[in-house]
């Protein structure tokens, strides 16, 4: 497949902007606390005293925002796990002020601790070997008779 380099161009440029995280209202904050409760769209307007299409537009928006099976995440959260097992530091800006007055920015490197390195590693296991779920006791069976002859 063939593309002119002004179109190709255009199409990088669309794909590598940043994403602005999205600003929630009180509603959608209250609507997304009501649904995780387990309430649906029509309860949930009610509660609220909104409007039943409001509740379904906002739920579509956050579902599809916020999950967790998104690329952006999944993509995401493997680079993090990749860090952690491989124990790369990450960068963490501070902002000091020193005793002559002057403002400072430090830069530190924070190792993660083992704890945490452990932790990943057992869930990345756990995800390639799954636990087989062991029963603690045998079942019980039991065994009854019946005798249905009366005084033959």
């Amino acid at each position: 497949m063939i593309h002119e380099p002004e179109v190709c161009n255009e199409m990088l440029q669309k794909t590598e902007k940043p994403q602005k995280p999205m600003k929630m209202t009180a509603n959608q904050i209250a609507i997304m606390a009501l649904r995780g409760q387990g309430l649906n769209n029509t309860d949930t307007a009610r509660e609220l005293g909104i409007t039943k299409g409001y509740v379904s537009q906002v739920d579509k928006l956050l579902n599809k925002k916020y999950s967790l099976q998104d690329r952006v995440i999944v993509k995401a959260a493997h680079r993090v796990v990749k860090n952690i097992l491989a124990g790369e530091p990450r960068d963490e800006e501070r902002t000091t002020v020193n005793k002559a007055g002057e403002i400072v920015q430090y830069i530190d490197k924070v190792y993660p601790p083992h704890t945490v390195m452990k932790a990943t590693a057992e869930m990345v296991y756990d995800r390639f070997e799954p636990k087989q779920q062991e029963s603690a006791a045998p079942v019980a069976q039991t065994f009854i008779q019946i005798n249905n002859s009366f005084g033959k």
